[in-house]
C-alpha cells in the first residue's frame, strides 16, 4: 500500500508541478473547488502518467476539511499534507475579506484537522508568500498588531485582521491596495501559525510542520498578479531577474516533505530569487 500524499488546491500551478514529482511514489489525494475542476485536472495528470483521486473541499469550511482528513485516514497512512489552496488579490472576487477568510481559516482548518491524521514521522507544509515577509519587514506595525494576528482563537479574529489591514493601508499612505494588505497579513499569519505548531506536532507523533514562501512564479495566479500588481517591478530588484518556474518551487516543496528534511521543522523557506533581499536593501538605501 502506498502512503497517502494530500495536496489542497490540486489544480494550482505549484501543486501540479509537485504532483508530477511525487505522484509515482504516493497515493495522491487532491482537493478542488468543484467536481468539474477535479475531473479536468485528473484527466490532465493521467495523460502524463500520474494517477490521483480528487476530493471537492472548500478549505475555509471546517466541517469539509474534517471530512477530508477522515477520508485521507481511511485511505491509508498519510505521509504528507501540502496546503496550497488559497487566493490572491486578483483571484478573489470578494476582495480583502475573502482573501483573509480563505487564507487564514483554510490554514487553521487543515493544520488542526490533520493533527491526529498524519502518520508517525510525516510532514505538513503550508504555503505563505513573499507577501508575508513584506508585512514582517516593510510595513508599519505595533506589538499589539502581532498579538492580534496570533490570536486565532478569538471568534472575531477574521474581522479584526481585516480591520488591521484597512488601518495599515492608511498608515502606509495608500501605496498598496487594501486587498494586497489583506493578502500580506494573511500570509504573515501562515508563517507565524505554522511555526507555533512545530512543538505540538512533533511531540505528538514526530510530525514536522513547515511553511514555504514563494516569490513570483510563472503560474496562472502568478501571471495574473504580474498584470495587476508591482510583481514584475519587484522582481527587477531581485538577484534573479525573472519569474521562477513552477518546478523550481515544487522541488523545494518535495524536499521539505521528504525524509531528507527530517531535521527541519517550524521553519519558513523563502524561495523568491532574492526579491525580498532586494526590496529590503532598497528600503535602507
Amino acid at each position: 500500500m502506498k502512503e497517502v500524499y494530500v495536496i489542497t488546491g490540486g489544480n494550482g500551478g505549484m501543486a501540479e508541478a509537485l504532483e508530477l514529482i511525487v505522484g509515482k511514489d504516493y497515493d495522491l489525494l487532491l482537493t478542488f473547488r468543484s467536481q468539474e475542476k477535479a475531473d479536468a485536472h485528473l484527466a490532465k495528470l493521467a495523460e502524463q502518467g500520474i494517477e490521483a483521486e480528487g476530493y471537492v473541499c472548500a478549505v475555509e469550511d471546517r466541517e469539509q476539511v474534517k471530512a477530508l482528513a477522515e477520508y485521507a485516514r481511511a485511505k491509508g497512512p498519510v505521509k504528507a499534507v501540502v496546503h496550497t489552496a488559497g487566493v490572491s488579490p486578483s483571484l478573489a472576487p470578494g476582495g480583502g475579506y475573502e482573501i483573509m477568510k480563505t487564507n487564514v481559516l483554510g490554514t487553521i482548518n487543515v493544520v488542526e484537522e490533520f493533527y491526529d491524521v498524519v502518520a508517525e514521522g510525516g510532514s505538513v507544509l503550508t504555503l505563505s508568500s513573499t507577501g508575508g515577509h513584506s508585512y514582517k519587514d516593510l510595513f508599519p506595525k505595533e506589538p499589539a498588531d502581532i498579538r492580534l494576528i496570533d490570536d486565532y482563537t478569538d471568534p472575531d479574529h477574521i474581522d479584526k485582521l481585516f480591520k488591521l489591514a484597512q488601518e495599515t493601508t492608511v498608515k502606509f499612505g495608500g501605496a498598496v491596495s487594501e486587498d494586497w494588505m489583506c493578502y500580506c497579513i494573511s500570509k504573515y499569519f501562515v508563517i507565524r501559525y505554522t511555526a507555533r505548531n512545530a512543538f505540538r506536532y512533533y511531540r505528538n507523533k514526530g510530525v514536522r510542520i513547515n511553511s514555504v514562501s514563494p516569490g513570483n512564479f510563472a503560474t496562472r495566479m502568478g501571471l495574473i498578479e504580474k498584470e495587476n500588481t508591482e510583481g514584475e517591478g519587484q522582481q527587477l530588484l531581485a538577484a534573479i531577474h525573472r519569474f521562477g518556474e513552477p518546478n523550481e518551487i515544487a522541488q523545494v516543496m518535495a524536499f521539505m516533505t521528504s525524509d531528507l528534511a527530517s531535521d527541519v521543522t517550524g521553519e519558513d523557506w523563502l524561495v523568491d530569487g532574492g526579491a525580498m533581499v532586494g526590496l529590503t536593501m532598497a528600503q535602507i538605501q
